[in-house]
């Protein structure tokens, strides 16, 4: 199927409009491809569009029942190293551009481009918000301008620093909305856009809320929609997979502080720090990142709830609040991974 010298360097599922599927969009498997010639040949690359179809599956084989067909391809000038879905459109990274294209008759037509800066490695997109990841340059939190002409604008980037970026995408908790990102070196970085902020220059800098040390690097962001919530799978190179979803400010402060003596009271295994093994070593750490603003389910929730009742009384009449209502913090806390 690939030419010689090319490889995948983006592929992802995505529900794009279709007008011959009966919902009007349907999944359809994107591949993003580069040639690796060396340095004085210019990149080129191709994207594949591809349908997943019933077939009659070998004997003793259920499993074999489906099959990929090729319905698209096209060469561009440059490697296609991003790809994601915006209002039923694919987004996809050609070198320095992105580009938003429809997918109709079996074929891809552009009618939207951004300029970029680098290397796109992420686009994820959210209703008319696109969230991409620069390898060199950062975040940047983009709108789609469905009516006129369309178009794609920047909203608001990371101005304070340019994070290595391999993937990102949204946080979502009601009405309110946060951006992740994590980098190279296996680090999560929380941002929001408040263009109300005075500190955000009228939403051009995307504000930095939290970071997060997973101590490998992240491979993949997926985000499970789920009925209040969404929650963000972290895939690392390590094998393991991390949860990561916002919790209501109460429930946040209330845990935190009881993290907090936990994490005072309770002795370590071997002596080591558990809340500085999930801190940003210091050389590669943010001045403008608030401290202590995102909890570690891994160290809290072992250390309360199996411990002894005393201890979690204790715990609680010092934070002037019940024992009971910390234990409903967790289990509700817990309850939104349940869909795993």
């Amino acid at each position: 199927m690939l030419d010689v010298h090319e490889h995948v360097a983006a592929m992802q599922t995505l529900e794009l409009e279709s007008a011959q599927a009966e919902g009007g969009s349907r999944a359809l498997v994107c591949v993003g491809t580069g040639f690796v010639l060396g340095e004085d040949v210019m990149s080129r690359g191709r994207i594949y569009v591809f349908d997943i179809v019933d077939v009659v599956p070998l004997p003793g084989r259920p499993q074999t029942n489906r099959k990929l067909k090729l319905l698209y391809t096209e060469e561009v000038h440059g490697v296609v190293s991003a790809v994601g879905e915006l209002r039923g459109n694919l987004v996809m990274s050609e070198g320095s551009k992105l580009y938003v294209r429809s997918f109709a008759n079996d074929t891809l037509t552009s009618f939207a481009f951004l300029d970029c800066h680098t290397w796109v490695r992420s686009a994820v997109g959210l209703r008319n918000f696109l969230l991409v990841g620069d390898v060199a340059n950062g975040l940047s939190f983009v709108g789609f301008q469905e009516e006129g002409p369309a178009r794609l604008h920047v909203l608001g980037r990371d101005a304070h620093a340019c994070l290595p970026i391999e993937c990102a995408d949204f946080l979502v908790l009601g009405q309110q909305l946060q951006l992740l990102a994590a980098d190279s070196h296996g680090h999560l970085h929380l941002f929001v856009y408040a263009p109300r902020d005075v500190h955000s220059f009228g939403g051009q800098r995307l504000l930095r809320r939290g970071e997060f040390s997973l101590r490998s690097r992240v491979v993949s962001l997926r985000r499970i929609i789920g009925s209040s919530r969404h929650v963000c799978l972290a895939m690392t190179f390590d094998g393991s997979v991390h949860a990561v979803s916002m919790v209501p400010e109460k429930t946040y402060k209330r845990l935190q502080r009881i993290n907090g003596q936990l994490a005072k009271a309770v002795p370590p295994i071997a002596g080591l720090n558990p809340r500085e093994y999930r801190a940003v070593p210091l050389h590669r750490r943010q001045n403008q990142a608030p401290k202590r603003t995102v909890l570690d389910a891994d160290l809290l929730v072992p250390v309360y709830t199996n411990g002894s009742v005393v201890r979690q009384k204790e715990a609680a009449q010092r934070d002037g609040t019940t024992a009971d209502r910390v234990l409903k913090d967790i289990v509700e806390t817990e309850s939104v991974f349940g869909i795993f």
